[in-house]
């Protein structure tokens, strides 16, 4: 059995830290904002609708942790970062960012739950519009790479049916789909 030492616990005592930075630039769509041309932080405030000196602050850490690039005055996000954290980006993971933050404002109140000081969400929980966007947008980001893996692996190719439970943004069909259109074979839909 491996135990931690004193760095690892403390590492894992401050790791939210980052991760707040990161949650709060995604959800001030941060990095859509500093794709196209390196903004300042007033033009960046202006654009959010964000306290100055704040936004400052955030994207200092942004830069800090290598999330944006600084420049003199001007903040911009590099294309690699970019490519995953902006909403223009068709490979980006924006969405299940945006989810997680939902995600760690549930999450943060474990301690009172435990305690019985705070009830937990009921089973029947009702997100708000824009936590109900981010999880179907998450579930479309992890569907997109792990639809064709399986298909490959439960070799469709003797089905004559298809049902759909729940598939959010519709990418195993159009995977599975997609494959019977290779095998040119028909496929009842229900």
């Amino acid at each position: 059995m491996t135990t931690l030492g004193k760095e690892e616990i403390l590492r894992l005592s401050r790791d939210f830290m980052e991760c707040q930075i990161l949650l709060a630039g995604a959800e001030l769509n941060l990095f859509t904002h500093l794709t196209p041309t390196p903004l300042s932080a007033w033009e960046v405030a202006k654009k959010v609708g964000a306290d100055l000196r704040g936004l400052t602050i955030l994207l200092d850490a942004l830069a800090a942790i290598g999330l944006l690039v600084k420049k003199e005055e001007t903040y911009h996000c590099p294309p690699t970062v970019s490519s995953l954290l902006s909403d223009n980006s068709p490979d980006s993971v924006l969405p299940l960012v945006l989810h997680m933050a939902h995600v760690q404002q549930r999450w943060s109140h474990l301690a009172e739950v435990v305690r019985g000081s705070r009830r937990p969400a009921p089973s029947g929980f009702q997100p708000d519009a824009g936590a109900l966007r981010a999880f179907i947008g998450a579930m479309h980001v992890i569907a997109t790479p792990l639809a064709p893996q399986i298909v490959a692996a439960v070799h469709p190719e003797t089905s004559r049916a298809l049902l759909d439970v729940g598939g959010a943004c519709a990418n195993y069909n159009l995977a599975f789909l997609q494959s019977f259109i290779n095998t040119r074979r028909e496929l009842s839909l229900f």
